[in-house]
């Protein structure tokens, strides 16, 4: 994989290029440095979809469109919920209540 653009609405696209410093120890898995910042833009911003570019050509998805969002959406909320959990961070973004204290458990295809 070389790269990974996000376009959310209203900031401008998002690109991650920068490989993580240690390998993804999953086969085929590339792992990538990304801020904070752009995970909070990607989770928070109103509708926007993401372009995968490898070495056999270009993925896209649609992530949400404000009425509709995928398991992708859904994990970054998860992911940017969990590391905000009992901070600041939790209620200026948004995400006070947004999940209940169970566990998550993914929902594929059911």
């Amino acid at each position: 994989m070389e790269s990974i653009e996000f376009n959310v609405r209203p900031h401008a696209p998002l690109r991650v290029r920068s490989l993580a410093k240690d390998a993804s120890s999953l086969p085929g898995v590339t792992a990538f440095v990304v801020p904070m910042d752009t995970i909070e833009r990607i989770t928070l911003g109103k509708g926007g979809w993401v372009r995968v570019a490898t070495d056999s050509g270009v993925i896209e998805e649609n992530m949400y469109s404000g009425e509709r969002s995928s398991p992708a959406a859904d994990a970054f909320k998860r992911f940017l919920y969990e590391a905000y959990k009992g901070t600041d961070k939790e209620l200026s973004s948004g995400l006070l209540g947004v999940f209940s204290d169970k566990p998550y458990q993914p929902n594929y295809g059911k």
